[in-house]
């Protein structure tokens, strides 16, 4: 027989349990590396988002971009017209446009040595070239020579030459000397007699007098007129 245990005095007792004969059950054993299946892909249950890769190039080709090409060409060539109309209409720029004047008026020009048609004021008859230097020349019988370079640019340009009068010095003598003077009536002193400032181009009227002897030469000055004039007075009367 089996002695049972006796149970530390104090404790709750425990009720017994069925004690199963039947042996445990030994787990079964695990399959092979080589015959497991592979670990699913996550991502191969998600649905497909699109078509593959050649259905899209497929796809891409089948589109018709003739419209979007003629439209972009069309754009291109309205851009273009306008651009060229708008050359077209613009003005073209100034043209060099000279204009000489001159004090007096009526005096003849030079460009580059060339005797121009007309006389002051005038618009140059010349086509200029803007940046270029011209020389001009302005001349009038009587009155000194003016002369500037100009170089025009586009649009008119004036031009003034003062002219001052041409002057000449003028020395008279007498035979015989010491004869009374005078210029257009008026009083110049006894020869010799230096006569200034007289214009070129004028006449003066030269009259001198000694002894009851008169004698009247008219001058008209020139811009070669000679430095001295001789006056022999007529023989006195018996």
């Amino acid at each position: 027989t089996t002695r049972a245990l006796e149970r530390p005095r104090g404790l709750p007792p425990v009720p017994d349990r069925p004690v199963s004969t039947a042996p445990e059950p030994f787990p079964s054993p695990s399959p092979p590396a080589s015959s497991r299946p592979p670990p699913s892909d996550p991502f191969r249950a998600l649905p497909s988002v699109g078509p593959s890769t050649g259905e899209a190039m497929r796809a891409f080709k089948r589109i018709d971009f003739r419209p979007v090409l003629y439209a972009l060409v069309g754009v291109a060539l309205v851009a273009l017209g306008a651009a060229i109309g708008r050359w077209v209409m613009q003005e073209p720029p100034p043209v060099p446009e000279l204009v000489v004047r001159s004090a007096p008026a009526g005096a003849v020009v030079r460009l580059d040595g060339e005797l121009l048609e007309g006389t002051t004021p005038l618009t140059i008859p010349v086509e200029l070239v803007a940046g270029r230097p011209y020389r001009v020349k302005v001349e009038m019988p009587g009155h000194r020579a003016w002369e500037s370079t100009v170089v025009p640019q586009p649009g008119p340009i004036e031009l003034m030459a003062n002219l001052p009068p041409e002057r000449r010095t003028l020395i008279v003598e007498t035979d015989p000397q010491g004869a009374l003077v005078r210029v257009d009536g008026h009083r110049r002193g006894r020869a010799p007699v230096t006569l200034e400032e007289l214009r070129v181009g004028n006449d003066y009227l030269i009259r001198v007098e000694r002894d009851g002897r008169v004698k009247e030469v008219p001058l008209s000055v020139t811009p070669d007129l000679a430095d001295t004039l001789v006056i022999t007075l007529p023989a006195p009367r018996r």
